[in-house]
């Protein structure tokens, strides 16, 4: 199953990303700065069979980086999108990674 990790996906592209990846059955590690109060990322989640888990990330914290990182140690992470508005989740565009 391929893996992606998004940030910024409680809004705006950030979510549609997570909601087409969810939809194409992969396994999406969200994050976001508030993901108690991103009421969409959670249904998201609550609707995926456990495909999508949220994180908590605020992208210019080392100290949330780094938890993050710890977090995901075991995690394989086939795609991370430096710049998620510029990316789509469509086949064609990454092949097959596994």
């Amino acid at each position: 199953m391929t893996s992606i990790l998004i940030t910024g996906a409680n809004r705006g592209l950030g979510l549609e990303f997570v909601r087409q990846c969810d939809a194409a059955g992969w396994r999406v590690f969200a994050c976001c700065r508030n993901p108690v109060q991103a009421d969409a990322l959670k249904a998201i989640a609550a609707d995926s069979n456990e495909r999508v888990s949220l994180h908590r990330l605020e992208v210019s914290d080392f100290t949330q980086i780094e938890n993050l990182a710890r977090d995901l140690r075991d995690e394989p992470i086939d795609i991370l999108p430096s710049r998620p508005s510029a990316t789509a989740c469509t086949q064609p565009m990454w092949g097959r990674t596994g």
